[in-house]
C-alpha cells in the first residue's frame, strides 16, 4: 500500500502539468506522420513490399513451376524475385550479402517429375545463421507443401477419371492434371490462412526487406519519445532530494526498496500507457498491425516499458540537479535512438554501425515491433527481443538499487 502511495504521488505530479503530456503524445504523432510521409508512407504503389525477398531461378518453365511461383507471389511472408540464367552464379553471393533472404532453383524437368508422382527436390539457398534465412526457409517449405497437396489431389482425381471414363490421349490427361492442380492452387491462394514466421536463429543479421514509411517512423518515434518522457519522471526524485521529502520518507517505516519500486511503478504506468496509445494510433490511422496479435504487442509494450522505466529510475537516482536529469536523459535518448535504428533502418548503414546498433536496447525494441507490423510475425517473433529487453531492464534496475542504497 505504501508503494502505491508513492506511485500515485508521482503520477499526480506528472499529470498536473498538461504540457509534458501533450508533448509526449502530440509530438510523436506529428513526427510519425512527417517522417512516414518523407519515407514514402503514403506512396501507395511505390511503398516497398515488406515481405522477405526470395530469388527464383526457373529452369523448368512447366505448369508446376509456374504454380509454385504463383503461390509464392500470394504468400504473406515471401515475395519471389525472378532471376535470369545469366545471374545464376551470383545467387549465393546475394543471399550471403543479405540482398536476398534466400533463393530457389527450380530444376529442368521439375513439372514432369511431380506430375509423375516422383520427387524432384528444389535447390534452396539460405543463410542458416540469419533470421531472414530461417524464416524464408520455412515460408518456402510451406509453399512447396501447398503445391504438393494440389498436385497429389490432381493425380488422385486423374486416376479416378481414368478408371471411370479414361483419357483419349496422354495430352488430355496432362491437361486434366494441370487444370485440376491450378484449381487447387487457387484454393490455397484464397484460403484465409496467415503464415506466422518463427524466429529461430540466435544471431540477428541484415534483413533484406528494408522498413520504410510508417513501419519505420511509428515504432521509431514511439521509442524515442518514451525515452524523452524520462525527463519529467526522473525529475521527481531530484525534487524529493531538494525539498527534503526523500529524507522525511526515509525516517518513516517505508523502506528504500519500497520507495524505489513506487517510483519505478509510476514511470512504468506512464510509459506503458504512452506506448499503448501510440500503437493504437498507428493501427487505426496507418493500418499497422500492432494489435493483430494482442499477446505479442502487449509483450513488446511491457518489456519496452520495463527497459525504459528502469533506465528512468537509474537516471533519477544518479542525477542531483534538473540540468543533470536533462543531460542524462537527452544524451542517451539521442545516442540510443540513432544507433538502434529508431530514426533510420540499420539495413541502410554499414556493417560496423549495424554491429554496434545490435548491442543497444533500442535495436531490440525496434526489431520486436517491426516483427509484428512489418514481417507479420506473432508471439514467437517477439520472444527473443522481449528477453533481451528484460535483461537490460534488470541491469538498469539493479544498478539503480545499488546506487540508491549507497546514498
Amino acid at each position: 500500500m505504501r508503494i502505491l502511495d508513492v506511485t500515485w504521488k508521482d503520477i499526480s505530479q506528472q499529470i498536473r502539468d498538461k504540457r509534458p503530456l501533450a508533448f509526449l503524445l502530440g509530438a510523436p504523432i506529428l513526427f510519425t506522420v512527417l517522417m512516414g510521409v518523407m519515407m514514402g508512407g503514403l506512396g501507395g504503389s511505390s511503398e516497398e513490399d515488406p515481405r522477405l525477398a526470395v530469388g527464383v531461378l526457373d529452369r523448368d518453365g512447366g505448369a508446376a513451376a509456374g504454380s509454385l511461383i504463383a503461390l509464392m507471389e500470394k504468400s504473406e511472408a515471401v515475395r519471389p524475385v525472378r532471376v535470369e540464367e545469366k545471374d545464376a552464379q551470383t545467387l549465393e553471393k546475394q543471399v550471403s550479402d543479405g540482398k536476398l533472404a534466400g533463393a530457389v532453383v527450380i530444376p529442368a524437368g521439375y513439372s514432369a517429375a511431380v506430375f509423375d508422382g516422383n520427387a524432384m527436390p528444389l535447390r534452396l539457398l539460405i543463410d542458416d545463421a540469419s533470421d531472414a534465412g530461417t524464416n524464408a526457409d520455412r515460408a518456402v517449405r510451406a509453399v512447396v507443401f501447398r503445391l504438393q497437396t494440389a498436385v497429389e489431389t490432381a493425380i488422385w482425381s486423374a486416376n479416378i477419371a481414368a478408371e471411370q471414363s479414361g483419357f483419349a490421349s496422354p495430352a488430355e490427361r496432362q491437361s486434366f492434371l494441370e487444370s485440376t492442380m491450378q484449381a487447387g492452387v487457387r484454393e490455397w491462394e484464397t484460403a484465409p490462412v496467415m503464415l506466422q514466421l518463427r524466429s529461430a536463429a540466435a544471431k540477428e543479421s541484415t534483413q533484406p526487406a528494408i522498413p520504410s514509411g510508417f513501419a519505420q517512423s511509428s515504432p521509431g518515434n514511439m521509442v524515442t519519445f518514451a525515452l524523452a518522457g524520462l525527463i519529467s519522471a526522473a525529475e521527481i526524485l531530484v525534487w524529493e532530494r531538494k525539498s527534503g521529502t526523500l529524507r522525511r520518507l526515509l525516517t518513516t517505516s517505508i523502506s528504500r526498496m519500497e520507495i524505489l519500486i513506487g517510483h519505478f511503478l509510476a514511470m512504468f504506468l506512464m510509459v506503458f500507457l504512452q506506448v499503448i496509445i501510440l500503437g493504437t494510433f498507428g493501427q487505426l490511422l496507418f493500418g499497422l498491425t500492432y494489435w493483430q496479435n494482442p499477446a505479442a504487442f502487449l509483450t513488446m509494450a511491457t518489456t519496452v516499458t520495463l527497459w525504459i522505466a528502469s533506465m528512468g529510475l537509474l537516471i533519477g537516482v544518479m542525477a542531483r540537479t534538473s540540468e543533470q536529469v536533462a543531460m542524462f536523459s537527452i544524451v542517451p535518448m539521442l545516442a540510443l535512438a540513432g544507433l538502434g535504428g529508431a530514426w533510420m533502418p540499420l539495413e541502410v548503414t554499414g556493417e560496423t554501425f549495424q554491429a554496434v546498433g545490435h548491442l543497444t536496447p533500442t535495436y531490440w525494441a525496434m526489431n520486436g515491433m517491426q516483427n509484428l507490423i512489418l514481417r507479420g510475425q506473432g508471439l514467437a517473433g517477439v520472444i527473443l527481443p522481449a528477453v533481451v529487453l528484460c535483461g537490460f531492464a534488470l541491469l538498469f534496475f539493479g544498478i539503480a538499487v545499488w546506487r540508491f542504497h549507497r546514498e
